[in-house]
């Protein structure tokens, strides 16, 4: 939660003068009917001025991501969650009571905006409503002080304590609505009982535009987190896949320089390194490393170091001069005799695990890209991008 946090209180900083909605405004893009303005990304864009290099076309990319994330939250109605609805009441109360989240109520004469936030402590089955009032009485205490309701309750599992925010007030219990008419808003009020355990309960303010584009940039994290095993599971990255996938971009990973993949052995002699070779050149290389510390193990002639792996010329003066015939190497006192067990692979890479991590990086966007391409589909997504040619990224229309 610290770390959510920090993001959302950089997030704040970064958009805290984020756009209005001028309707007015040019259309830069639709999600499933609605309009995405120009004003908006411009603000967004400018955001980011001074701590990104991401060019203004670029950054379009990422900032439709990021709204076709929220609509997905939304698909799933993730704001109606009871875990959402807990972690995000927590999170917006610790931002207010660090005043970092400032809300202005508007249309307060008209009852428009008003939340209800409620506390219940669950009473278990047969459990005296006295022990619950009791609990509650604490936790009134420590919120009546100026303790966040984070500190309050981050230490109560769920299935005890149950944090609601209630929009709609005709869906109010009579007992919330007694309790709401004898507690000035803003404040907490006493613990009080009804049939669904015991409560505390506040007015509070409205949702204002910044708690807007906080709770969007909170869903749109718990989609990124939820849907990151479903980008996973457009290709699984299962070794065919990944090989398929190597082997249909093959030219991409061409090296500018030879690599040597094997193992580079120090031993006591010639001798020692024969029988080295006798016994791993049958095993897959992922099993020397063991294999031979077995062997040293059983027999102290087999007494030896080895360095598995793939090399590129230039990396180690052992294999520069062994297998690229350049350069030279000091023998080591204690294991002078050195050799080299494996094959030399020039340009082309000999499998996808030779550049695994770069392959794997690759894969993952692609993945990314088909699931972002579904997203557009699915949302009827429209896209004016000829507009972006009217952004100032000094942020002066």
């Amino acid at each position: 939660m610290k770390k959510l946090c920090l993001f959302c209180l950089m997030f704040i900083w970064c958009c805290q003068y984020l756009y209005s909605g001028n309707n007015s405004d040019v259309v830069l893009f639709k999600i499933d009917g609605s309009n995405i303005y120009l004003s908006e990304y411009e603000d967004y864009y400018r955001s980011i001025d001074g701590m990104s290099s991401c060019s203004k076309e670029d950054y379009f990319y990422y900032f439709l991501r990021y709204k076709l994330k929220v609509r997905e939250a939304i698909e799933r109605k993730l704001d109606k969650d009871e875990k959402f609805i807990r972690e995000f009441g927590a999170l917006r109360q610790e931002l207010l009571y660090n005043k970092s989240l400032h809300c202005v109520k508007e249309n307060e004469q008209n009852g428009d905006n008003v939340v209800i936030q409620i506390l219940t402590y669950r009473l278990r089955q047969n459990e005296d409503t006295d022990n619950g009032l009791n609990f509650m009485k604490i936790l009134y205490s420590e919120l009546s002080s100026g303790v966040s309701i984070i500190e309050a309750t981050r230490k109560y599992p769920d299935e005890m304590l149950k944090i609601e925010e209630i929009h709609d007030l005709s869906a109010l219990l009579n007992e919330t609505k007694e309790a709401l008419g004898r507690t000035p808003s803003g404040e907490y009020s006493k613990p009080f009982v009804s049939p669904e355990g015991v409560h505390i309960v506040r007015e509070t303010s409205c949702e204002c535009e910044t708690e807007t584009v906080l709770k969007h940039a909170y869903e749109a994290l718990l989609i990124a987190e939820l849907d990151k095993n479903i980008i996973l599971a457009y290709g699984e990255f299962s070794d065919y896949e990944l090989e398929r996938y190597f082997k249909s971009h093959k030219k991409k990973y061409k090296w500018e320089y030879p690599h040597y993949k094997g193992a580079v052995v120090h031993c006591k002699s010639k001798k020692v390194a024969s029988k080295i070779k006798r016994r791993l050149k049958k095993l897959p290389m992922e099993q020397w490393t063991d294999r031979l510390n077995e062997l040293i193990e059983d027999n102290a002639d087999y007494q030896s170091m080895i360095n598995v792996g793939l090399f590129s010329i230039g990396e180690n003066e052992y294999v520069d001069k062994l297998a690229f015939k350049c350069g030279d190497f000091k023998a080591m006192d204690e294991y002078p005799y050195t050799f080299l067990i494996g094959k030399r692979i020039d340009y082309m890479p000999d499998s996808y695990k030779d550049v695994y991590e770069t392959l794997l990086q690759d894969y993952k966007q692609e993945r990314e890209k088909l699931y972002f391409g579904d997203l557009e589909r699915k949302f009827k997504v429209e896209k004016y991008i000829d507009v972006l040619k009217t952004v100032n990224s000094c942020g002066s229309n």
